[in-house]
Formats: C-alpha cells, sequence, structure tokens
C-alpha cells in the first residue's frame, strides 16, 4: 500500500512542470511528513502542509549534530553563504500533493512548512493556526495565511531531518522555538 501511494504521489510530481529533483524530494517530503504526524504530541492534531517551500532559518545547536560534521557547517553558515539574503516562498506541486485532504470536515488546527530540501537536509516547522497577533485572523483557513504571519509571536516546533543517500532518516532532531 505503502508503495501505491509513494508511485502516485511520484506520478504527480513527475508530470509537474518546473520542479526541481521532484520525484527524490517528494519522498524526503513524505518520510519528514509522516514522521512528523506519527510523533506522540503531535497525534491529536490536525495538521495542514503548505503548499509552498519556505527559506527556514537552518542554524541549529544540538550535540547530537557532532557527530554529523559537514551537515553542521552547512546549516550553520546557510544564511551567511547566501548573503543573508532571503528565498520568497514558493509553490510546490510536490507539497501540493502532500497536503492532506483527511480532515476537509474539520479545521486545521496546524500548519507545517518544509524547507527546500539541500544536500539531503530538509527543515520543517509546526505552526499553530491560531495567533491572537494576527488582527482579523478568526475564522480564516490558515493555509491562506503566509509563514510571516503565523510565526509572529508564537510557539513553534521545529523538526530537523538528515537523509541518507537512500531517502532514510540518519538524524532527525526536534525542538521548540519562541518567536517573539
Amino acid at each position: 500500500m505503502k508503495r501505491a501511494i509513494h508511485l502516485a504521489f511520484c506520478f504527480v510530481c513527475l508530470t509537474s512542470a518546473g520542479q526541481i529533483n521532484c520525484e527524490k524530494d517528494f519522498f524526503l517530503y513524505f518520510e519528514a511528513y509522516n514522521h512528523i504526524v506519527k510523533l506522540r504530541e503531535n497525534k491529536i492534531k490536525i495538521i495542514a502542509v503548505s503548499d509552498s517551500i519556505v527559506d527556514l532559518d537552518r542554524y541549529w545547536i544540538s550535540p547530537e549534530l557532532e557527530k554529523y560534521p559537514i551537515a553542521k557547517r552547512q546549516l550553520n553558515t546557510f544564511r551567511e553563504n547566501k548573503k543573508y539574503v532571503w528565498t520568497e516562498p514558493y509553490y510546490c506541486s510536490c507539497l501540493d500533493a502532500l497536503c492532506t485532504k483527511e480532515h476537509s470536515t474539520t479545521s486545521a488546527t496546524h500548519i507545517l512548512f518544509f524547507s527546500q530540501v539541500e544536500d539531503n537536509i530538509l527543515l520543517a516547522e509546526l505552526l499553530p493556526c491560531t495567533n491572537t497577533f494576527i488582527v482579523g485572523a478568526e475564522g480564516t483557513d490558515c493555509l491562506s495565511m503566509s509563514y510571516d504571519k503565523l510565526s509572529m509571536f508564537t510557539l513553534a516546533n521545529r523538526y530537523l531531518f538528515i537523509f541518507n543517500t537512500d531517502s532514510s532518516i540518519s538524524l532527525f532532531l526536534k525542538e521548540k522555538m519562541i518567536y517573539e
């Protein structure tokens, strides 16, 4: 069954124009998504997936990263290497294919944002759909709100995935982030 789902989603990705490495990246997004929704703290949440890639901050401090010196250096110099220029979010058909429709009758309680996959490194942030600092957001579908708005003055769960070349998860880290 899992293989059939992978193949169906891969077909969607392969037929989408303009997606670089979509078939490869889709499996990484799919694995990350499945890992996140299966976490005990996320089991009661209704998680929607943003259809856009977001330029998430990659700086990460963790003793577990000492075993991954190349990835640690890539993460912690990412912003500097991009000359501190942030990329605007952009549509990704693979993420659109990943969007969960299973809870279509119930509004999402959280939304999951993914970074671009670079060097087999993927970041994700899970943000609550309710943010009392957004004027007029009450009753608004969080999929229609930007990452910038949802991440204002809130608590997010951040996830870091480092994948092996066979797309299996080599390292998974999580942390809470308070955005002010």
